[in-house]
């Protein structure tokens, strides 16, 4: 759930501060191509994926994704896996759409609210397993769904109070009819 400029130099103190942008850059392209190469066979689906998102797309909801991952590799996931036909939109750090990451709320503010005019900030659920996504639900005025089956730190998570949390995927859909 982290953006990858903070965590890279939590592991390669050399790269903080303000004279290594550069070699930041360089590490973040290397690890982005890495990924590209061996992270589909340490990517798994969460059990119940395809039957929750189809059961999602069924009563109307409109799925977005948005990931501090690649936008490249966030794609070649939802293709490898099938799961493309379930979202709408897709929102991933991308340099051709330079956003501020999670959990900043500017790919809602300009991306998402201005695709989705119509649609309040109420009627919005952020779902997400990490600290980075509640608090971006937060930041941005929309109410969260903790995922606890996720990778996020419970205490932290928790600590957040967010309105809903669901204990696996298959239960998202049961949520969202029951805020509809």
């Amino acid at each position: 759930g982290g953006n990858i400029y903070e965590i890279l130099p939590s592991f390669a103190p050399f790269l903080q501060g303000p004279a290594n942008p550069p070699l930041l850059e360089e590490w973040v392209l290397e690890y982005r191509q890495l990924y590209d190469k061996v992270g589909k066979q340490h990517t798994t689906l969460f059990e119940g994926a395809h039957s929750t998102l189809s059961g999602l797309k069924e009563l109307g909801v409109t799925c977005v994704i948005l990931s501090n991952k690649g936008q490249r590799a966030i794609e070649a996931a939802l293709l490898d896996f099938g799961l493309q036909p379930y979202f709408d939109l897709v929102i991933g750090d991308n340099p051709t759409l330079p956003l501020r990451k999670k959990p900043h709320p500017m790919a809602y503010d300009q991306v998402i609210k201005a695709k989705y005019p119509h649609v309040a900030p109420t009627q919005v659920l952020m779902v997400g397993d990490t600290l980075a996504d509640l608090e971006f639900a937060r930041n941005a005025g929309l109410q969260a769904c903790w995922a606890a089956y996720g990778y996020g730190d419970s205490e932290a998570c928790e600590a957040i109070a967010p309105a809903y949390t669901i204990q696996s995927l298959a239960q998202l859909p049961a949520l969202v009819q029951l805020k509809a």
